[in-house]
C-alpha cells in the first residue's frame, strides 16, 4: 500500500506555516504569507489605475454624455415640452420705462439753448408674450411666427400718471423726414415739404401733456386728421392717427416692428443652429443698410441659444426691433442659486465708430457727404431711420458708452454700468436664458428743419433722448431649483466623484509602489544577512571539527605525562 501524504487537521497549526487555508475536505492546504502579500499589491495597482484612468474618462466624456441627453429634449416640435416653453413663455417679462422730460423747452426753441432733461420714472408694467405659430415645414425643421405682446401696468411700481411731461414731437419731426425723403426720390413732383408745412404750422417742437396720455391714452394728431382728409398718407401711421407708446397694442401683432420670424427647430439634429432665426418676413436679407454682411439675417430672437455655449464664442441675436443683428461676447461667470451662468454682454465693437472697419461701415446710412462725417464717427447708435422711415436712433440709455458727443449735446445724462448695460445670462449647458436686462432708449435727431417754422432757432442738428426701456427677466426660483436638481447637481456630484478618484488612484498606486519597493528591500537584507550567517555558520563549523580531533590527541598527550610523573 503506497504512503499517503500528510494531512493536518484545520485546528493545527504547524510552525513552519506562516498562514494556511482550510479546505473543503477539512485539509489545510499550506499558503505561504507571501502570496497574501503579492495579492494585495495586485488589488491596489489594479484598483489604482482603475480609479485614475476610470476618472479621467469620465471626466472626460460627462460633456458629451449630458450633451446627447439635453440635444432629445432641445427640438422646438408640436407636442414637446421645448414647443409649449418657446410658444407660451412662463415667465413675463418686467418693463420699467422712464421719460426724458425737458425741463427748459422755450429756452431751446427761442435762444438754441441745450435740453435740460430730467428722468420721469419709472412706468412699470409686466409684458406677456406667446408665439402664434402660421407655418411648419413638412419635415419639422422650420417654424414661422408671429409675436403677440400684452401689457398690464403696475401702479405700485411706477410714478403717478397724472405727472406732466414735456417730450420732443416726435410726430412732427417724423412727418417733415418723410416728406424729405420722399422729395430726394421724387424729383420734379410737388415739394412735400411744402404741402405738409401748412398743416404742421402750429406744431411746436416739444409737446407737453400727462404721462397716461403719453403712454396709454394716446395724444390725438389733428393735423395728421387734416392731410389724410386731404388725401395726403404717411407710410405706418399711428391707429386713429393717435401717438401712444402703447394705445392700441395691447395683445397685438407689430407686423412692421416685429414681422414673421422663421426659425431653426433643431429637429434635423443640427443643434448648433437651434433657435437661428433664418428667415424674416419671408426674407434672409433685409434691404436697410448698404452692405450684404450688413443686412443678412443672422442670430436667435434671443429665447435660447445652442447647448454647450463656450466662453470664446461672440454669439448673435436678430432684433427686429432694431432692424439688424446684434453681437453679444462674454463678460465674467455668474450665478443663480448653485447653477453657474455666462454672462454675456453688448461686444464691444458696437461702441466704436459706425465707420471704423468695413464689416460695420454698411450700417451708415447718411445721405449727405456732411451728415456721414458727423454722423457715422459716433459709436453706440443704431441709426434705424431707413427701416422705420423717421428720425429714429437708439442707444444705451442715457448714451452710456456711447460717443462723449451725444452727452454733450444735452444736459442731464448720468449713464452707470449698474443701471444702463445690457446683459443675457445663459447656461452653457443647455444654452437657457436665466436672467436677462435689457435696456434701450429710443432717441429722435432733430434740428433745424426745413418747413418747420418751431424748429428754426435751434443751435444744430442733434440725438435728443426721448424714452428709455428696462426690460428684465429672472427665472422663478422653483424653475431654478428643477433645473439644479437635474442638472447641476448631478453634474457636480459626478464631477466630485471624479477629481476624488483622481486623487485616490495616484495616492493608492503610489503607496502600492512604496510597499513594494520597501518589500523588496527587505528581502534583500534577509538574503544578505541570510548569507552573512550561513558563512559564520561555516567557519565555526570546521573549528568545532578541529576541536573534536583534536580533544583525543590532547586526551593522550596528558594520560602519557601523568605516567612518567607516576614513575618517577
Amino acid at each position: 500500500m503506497s504512503p499517503q501524504p500528510p494531512t493536518f487537521a484545520c485546528h493545527l497549526k504547524p510552525a513552519k506555516l506562516k498562514a494556511t487555508l482550510c479546505h473543503k475536505n477539512h485539509n489545510l492546504l499550506p499558503i505561504d504569507g507571501n502570496m497574501w502579500k503579492y495579492l494585495c499589491y495586485a488589488v491596489g495597482f489594479v484598483f489604482g489605475t482603475l480609479m485614475l484612468f476610470g476618472g479621467a474618462f469620465v471626466l472626460n466624456s460627462m460633456q458629451s454624455i449630458f450633451a446627447d441627453k439635453i440635444k432629445a429634449n432641445l427640438p422646438i416640435v408640436r407636442g414637446t415640452e421645448a414647443y409649449t416653453r418657446y410658444t407660451t413663455p412662463s415667465v413675463p417679462l418686467q418693463v420699467r420705462m422712464y421719460m426724458f422730460n425737458v425741463t427748459n423747452p422755450e429756452q431751446v426753441t427761442k435762444g438754441g439753448a441745450k435740453p435740460n432733461l430730467s428722468q420721469i420714472g419709472p412706468f412699470s408694467m409686466v409684458e406677456r408674450r406667446r408665439r402664434e405659430i402660421v407655418g411648419i415645414s413638412a419635415d419639422n425643421k422650420t417654424l414661422d411666427y408671429k409675436l403677440y405682446r400684452s401689457y398690464i401696468f403696475n401702479p405700485n411700481d411706477s410714478v403717478p400718471l397724472d405727472s406732466i411731461v414735456t417730450l420732443p414731437n416726435a410726430a412732427a419731426f417724423s412727418a417733415f423726414f418723410s416728406a424729405q425723403e420722399k422729395a430726394r426720390d421724387e424729383e420734379g413732383a410737388a415739394n412735400p415739404i411744402t404741402v405738409i408745412s401748412d398743416y404742421l404750422a402750429n406744431e411746436s417742437v416739444y409737446l407737453t401733456d400727462t404721462a397716461d396720455n403719453w403712454l396709454f391714452k394716446g395724444i390725438r394728431l389733428k393735423w395728421l386728421d387734416s392731410l389724410n382728409h386731404d388725401g395726403v398718407d404717411f407710410e405706418d401711421q399711428p391707429p386713429d392717427n393717435t401717438f401712444g407708446f402703447y394705445y392700441k397694442k395691447n395683445n397685438t401683432w407689430d407686423e412692421r416692428a416685429d414681422g414673421i420670424m422663421t426659425i431653426s427647430t433643431g429637429a434635423d439634429g443640427d443643434f448648433d443652429n437651434i433657435g437661428k432665426v433664418l428667415k424674416w418676413n419671408k426674407r434672409s436679407e433685409v434691404n436697410f443698410w448698404k452692405g450684404k454682411s450688413c443686412n443678412a439675417v443672422r442670430g436667435t430672437d434671443g429665447q435660447f441659444f445652442h447647448p454647450n455655449v463656450q466662453k470664446d464664442e461672440i454669439l448673435e441675436i436678430f432684433a427686429p426691433d432694431l432692424c439688424r443683428t446684434l453681437a453679444i461676447e462674454f463678460i465674467k461667470t455668474t450665478s443663480i442659486r448653485s447653477i453657474e451662468l455666462y454672462r454675456f454682454g453688448i461686444s464691444s465693437s458696437f461702441f466704436k465708430p459706425i465707420d471704423y472697419n468695413d464689416e460695420t461701415k454698411c450700417y451708415c446710412v447718411k445721405r449727405s457727404h456732411e451728415a456721414k462725417q458727423k454722423f457715422c464717427k459716433l459709436g453706440g447708435v443704431i441709426d434705424v431711420s431707413s427701416c422705420r422711415k423717421k428720425p429714429i436712433v437708439l442707444s444705451t440709455p442715457h448714451f452710456y458708452n456711447g460717443d462723449p458727443s451725444l452727452r454733450q449735446s444735452v444736459e442731464g445724462l448720468s449713464p452707470s454700468a449698474a443701471n444702463h448695460d445690457t446683459f443675457i445670462d445663459i447656461e452653457p449647458m443647455t444654452g437657457s436664458v436665466l436672467r436677462v436686462r435689457r435696456r434701450l432708449q429710443v432717441n429722435v435727431e432733430m434740428g433745424p428743419t426745413e418747413g418747420f417754422q418751431d424748429s428754426r432757432f435751434l443751435r444744430d442738428k442733434i440725438i435728443h433722448p426721448f424714452v428709455w426701456m428696462d426690460q428684465s427677466i429672472v427665472v422663478p426660483d422653483e424653475i431654478a431649483q428643477k433645473l439644479e436638481n437635474k442638472l447641476t447637481k448631478i453634474v457636480r456630484m459626478i464631477r466630485i466623484l471624479c477629481y476624488a478618484a483622481l486623487i485616490t488612484g495616484p495616492i493608492i498606486l503610489v503607496a502600492t509602489l512604496i510597499l513594494i519597493c520597501r518589500d523588496i528591500k527587505s528581502e534583500d537584507k534577509k538574503i544578505r544577512n541570510s548569507k552573512k550567517s550561513s558563512n559564520q555558520k561555516g567557519t565555526g563549523g570546521d573549528y568545532q571539527k578541529v576541536q573534536v580531533i583534536l580533544k583525543p590527541l590532547n586526551n593522550s598527550t596528558e594520560s602519557g605525562a601523568n605516567s612518567s610523573n607516576t614513575k618517577e
